[in-house]
């Protein structure tokens, strides 16, 4: 045989039990897949004795491969028809006495044709050519391929006409694979050689088989991708034993033969071992997407939720703080005395539903701001403005809340000038109010103090909160500017709040350049804070709004 029918059949043989094996790992056991296998096994079966039978110049082997020959083109018609009939659904459903006698008569022919010579009686070697020599039962082998090929004919006919959507695509594929195939293997393999007496194209036939695999494979797959390693695995070890079922195919002495099936055992379980690892980690690494494709999508609705969240806490703040602001107003109104003198028992209590509409209302700004730090959406209003008549003002707006608690809220001013600061002077009361909320909250008698301190070669302002509270422990210090943070320490007292002061204080001075800490705390010796806004620039604008985002 010329090298190049040579190659034609290897190369024919090794793809088509590649496609086959590849796709019956890589895909679920069913009934389709199985008898994809089935069929590709006999494809290749077929490819393999037709290699040999004109291979070989031994008489017996000639023969007995003819005859195995005649066997797999029998079993790869067979397989077809069962796959196409299952393939991708059934249309049509045969009883359980037809696929009886379909595969009764496949049994009764198979084995007249492989084990005796009713079929092919002989083969004789013309030096490169081969002559069959029908027997009297070959009508059985004519009838079998014209019997399946018409059958599988007309089922894929009316699956076309039945099937819509994407297995009427599947099914279109399949079909047209099978049409270039049938049509090739019918005019090389029977129409030239038995009809016309012409062998001299039988060789090519093998490579028709391609098309029909890879467009069976197609269609199965519909665009799935296989893993590169497996896939490269499993074709190497295809490869393998290919080549070690050849050497034993065409071995001439004991020897040889003995040495082959060694290789082909050592191949094999190389092979095995190789597929088993690769496929163990294949599955490791789908179950890792899995789990990541699952993570990302429960993150996808938690991110969703959280915005929902957001926006309604933002609309019901919103809608919270036009009536908080005028019950304060009109309660500020009842204590100085405009709406008539009251009796001191219900001033007390309207001192008391001042200072708790006060909380409200620092809540519903923290809760406001919370929302626009989640969408990194952060207005300043930058402007030049005195640091220590913010605080002053905001001292006098506090006095009320610390004298309730019994403590001295005191403003200690700065000995020397005071430079203007470049911030948002409402975002300056906040952090200041969240300060000394804080330090009201945490401080049973004593005092709080503001102080200020100017850093002139860090060109900034820094001001100092300072209590004679509770104090705090290292582990309460450290997470003090995290969001939802509560100390947690059996001897404070449990206020209310939302744990989130401090954690905008810190957000609002970042984007105003500045900076806030725990200048010094120690367990029952109070607390100071600090923060730092730097100066106003010499070309700094009277007004300027700048969105953080």
């Amino acid at each position: 045989m010329e090298l190049e029918y040579r190659l034609i059949y290897f190369a024919t043989a090794y793809l088509n039990a590649a496609m086959g094996l590849s796709m019956f790992f890589h895909r679920t056991r069913t009934a389709v897949v199985q008898t994809y296998l089935a069929f590709v096994v006999a494809i290749t079966g077929w490819i393999v004795t037709l290699f040999l039978f004109y291979s070989l110049t031994d008489a017996m082997h000639v023969l007995l491969y003819g005859r195995l020959n005649f066997v797999f083109s029998q079993l790869l018609l067979f397989f077809m028809f069962v796959f196409i009939y299952l393939f991708p659904r059934k249309v049509v459903v045969l009883s359980k006495y037809v696929w009886a006698a379909m595969i009764v008569w496949t049994v009764i022919v198979t084995c007249l044709s492989g084990l005796t010579d009713l079929v092919d009686r002989n083969e004789i070697i013309q030096g490169a050519d081969r002559i069959t020599e029908f027997g009297p039962l070959f009508w059985m082998h004519f009838v079998h391929i014209i019997f399946f090929f018409l059958a599988s004919l007309v089922i894929l006919v009316k699956k076309l006409s039945i099937l819509r959507g994407k297995e009427a695509l599947q099914v279109r594929r399949l079909a047209i694979g099978w049409g270039i195939s049938a049509l090739l293997a019918i005019i090389t393999n029977l129409v030239l050689p038995f009809l016309v007496g012409n062998y001299d194209f039988q060789h090519i036939g093998p490579a028709a088989t391609i098309f029909l695999v890879l467009a069976t494979a197609y269609a199965i797959a519909r665009h799935e991708m296989l893993d590169v390693k497996m896939v490269a695995t499993e074709q190497f070890t295809i490869c393998i034993l290919f080549i070690s079922f050849i050497n034993i195919a065409i071995a001439s002495s004991t020897f040889q033969v003995v040495m082959a099936i060694m290789a082909l055992v050592v191949g094999l379980i190389i092979g095995i071992a190789l597929i088993d690892s690769v496929r163990k980690a294949h599955i490791r690494s789908l179950e890792l997407i899995r789990l990541s494709r699952s993570l990302a999508a429960a993150n996808k609705k938690l991110e969703k939720r959280d915005q929902m969240r957001s926006e309604f806490i933002s609309i019901a703040s919103h809608q919270l703080r036009t009536p908080v602001s005028v019950m304060k107003g009109y309660l500020s109104l009842m204590l100085d005395g405009n709406y008539g003198r009251v009796s001191k028992k219900i001033q007390d209590k309207i001192r008391q539903m001042y200072e708790m509409n006060e909380r409200l209302v620092l809540l519903i700004n923290n809760m406001l701001n919370m929302t626009r730090i989640e969408k990194n959406k952060i207005d300043f209003g930058f402007k030049e403005l005195r640091i220590d008549e913010v605080a002053a003002a905001v001292v006098v707006e506090m006095s009320y809340k610390a004298e309730q608690r019994g403590l001295e809220l005191r403003l200690k001013s700065y000995a020397g000038k005071m430079p203007t600061v470049y911030s948002d002077e409402e975002k300056i009361r906040e952090i200041l109010i969240n300060l000394i909320d804080n330090a009201i909250k945490y401080t049973q008698k004593g005092f709080i103090e503001i102080s200020f301190d100017v850093d002139h070669p860090g060109r900034r302002v820094i001001v100092f909160v300072r209590d004679s509270g509770l104090g705090l422990t290292q582990e309460d210090a450290a997470g003090m500017f995290r969001e939802f943070h509560r100390v947690n320490n059996p001897n404070v007292p449990k206020e209310n709040g939302a744990g989130l002061g401090l954690f905008i204080a810190a957000r609002f001075l970042d984007g105003m350049g500045g900076k806030i800490w725990i200048e010094k705390t120690e367990p029952g010796a109070g607390s100071t804070f600090a923060f730092h806004v730097p100066f106003a620039p010499p070309d700094a604008q009277p007004d300027a709004t700048v969105k953080l985002e």
